[in-house]
């Protein structure tokens, strides 16, 4: 039966067959490059943006500190005060401007979508800033005094509160860090293990269209060449073997009538 199906058929059914194969090959590809654009969207949305976010949080933690520290200084029972002939006004506003810029991180990262990965991190984390924000803008106003006992004071409240309150929201600050860094390496791992998986496939495919050709040539290959092969056998024999020419006459009948008809 299949002897009986014309060459031009044999040809669009190889190059149909192909072209599927290459079709489902192309599709691999462009669902992969989805998947490529969805994981590099989710690094930065989910990876990248916050871990930026958090990691200025921690900068503005640790200025606000500092800036409080410093104003602690102006107090003139210290030997100190003489190195600070600047107004503690300095030190003052450069705690204000620190806590607002930590408030507008948590606001922004709230609004991304990252602020619903990790929710009882961040609100612990947010929890943590706010007591912090309330307890230097305590000692905000207790160095705006520039007056010896309210230095005092302010010595007293941050070694009593503002260091455990900095220490607290610092390690949260750090384990929501962290959280963010680790999902940064899931999505890694999953993005090579979509790539292997895509590369095998590439390569299989490549393999079937490559198969489906070969055996397609050899196929239509064969149905022309032996019938060919049959009739030359009779022409040659009509010259220098006429005894034998019956019998290959007879074979190249059979042949002849699998010859393709189109």
């Amino acid at each position: 039966m299949l002897s009986r199906i014309s060459v031009v058929f044999r040809l669009l059914t190889i190059t149909a067959v192909s072209l599927l194969a290459l079709a489902g090959v192309g599709t691999i590809g462009v669902v992969s490059t989805g998947t490529v654009q969805e994981m590099v969207s989710r690094t930065e949305v989910e990876a990248l943006k916050p871990i930026e976010q958090i990691s200025e949080l921690n900068e503005r933690l640790q200025e606000s500190f500092r800036e409080i520290l410093l104003a602690l200084q102006h107090n003139p029972a210290l030997p100190a005060v003489k190195y600070h002939n600047h107004p503690v006004k300095i030190h003052v506003d450069a705690v204000e401007n620190a806590l607002q810029r930590m408030t507008q991180i948590f606001q922004d990262y709230r609004k991304s979508a990252a602020g619903d990965l990790f929710k009882e991190i961040v609100s612990r984390a947010e929890a943590a800033e706010v007591k912090l924000a309330e307890d230097l803008r305590r000692g905000e106003s207790l160095a705006a005094a520039d007056q010896g006992e309210s230095y005092s004071q302010l010595g007293i409240d941050v070694t009593t509160k503002t260091i455990p309150l900095f220490k607290e929201a610092k390690k949260n600050a750090a384990e929501l860090l962290e959280k963010h860094r680790q999902l940064s390496i899931q999505i890694e791992q999953a993005a090579r293990s979509q790539y292997a998986s895509v590369r095998f496939a590439i390569v299989v495919g490549c393999g079937v269209i490559w198969v489906l050709v070969l055996a397609g040539a050899l196929w239509i290959g064969r149905s022309i060449t032996g019938p060919l092969g049959a009739l030359t056998k009779v022409m040659t024999a009509l010259v220098v073997a006429p005894p034998k020419l019956p019998s290959l006459v007879s074979s190249a009948r059979t042949r002849l009538a699998r010859w393709p008809t189109r």
